[in-house]
């Protein structure tokens, strides 16, 4: 088994300035690019603009010998990057915030199915509701969104014959077809106990 080679290095690349780096590498990682991105060459091959988290893995025994960083933008880039002979990853994870979950609720409910009509109207607000699940089981398109949901001008989400729809929401739901068509609703909740 081979030991793994590479080198990493960070540079301050001038305004329009091209740096160049000789090399014996098979892959190029960008870990940090203070601009949006930077132009890149292998072996004088065109240009491609890599942003930071990109990087460039040639084939197994394919090797390049010199890489060139192209600052085209107006001011100073700083860069750090790695060349090496294989893969090079960063497993690295941040997450910043909050991270909010939904868990499932405790209790599901299944009403009867509703025929749906060109008039809107609604599956009541429930504030103990995580999510209401819609299907169409009927033959033609059902919209559904607020009380201005309006198939014939596309108002809302088109939900197809067959189709199913996950909404997480407490708020009412209304629901409609087109003037002069009629479909069938399921509707399943998920419920906080």
């Amino acid at each position: 088994m081979q030991s793994p080679q590479m080198r990493g290095n960070s540079i301050t690349i001038a305004a329009g300035v091209i740096r160049m780096v000789h090399c014996h590498a098979r892959m190029l990682r960008i870990w940090e690019c203070s601009a949006n991105y930077i132009a890149v060459s292998f072996d004088g091959q065109p240009y491609s603009d890599l942003v930071a988290g990109a990087g460039y893995d040639f084939r197994d025994g394919e090797y390049f010998s010199k890489v060139e960083f192209h600052n085209t933008g107006g001011a100073a880039v700083t860069l750090t990057y790695t060349l090496a002979q294989g893969r090079v990853y960063d497993d690295r994870v941040v997450i910043a915030g909050t991270v909010v979950t939904n868990p499932a609720g405790d209790t599901i409910n299944t009403p009867a199915a509703i025929t749906v009509t060109a008039t809107a109207v609604s599956i009541a607000a429930n504030t103990g509701r995580r999510e209401i699940i819609l299907q169409n089981n009927g033959t033609e398109n059902i919209w559904i969104g607020d009380a201005n949901v309006d198939g014939n001008n596309s108002r809302g989400i088109k939900i197809a014959p067959d189709m199913i729809v996950a909404v997480p929401t407490e708020a009412a739901v209304y629901h409609r077809c087109e003037t002069g068509k009629t479909s069938t609703l399921s509707i399943l909740e998920n419920d906080r106990s």
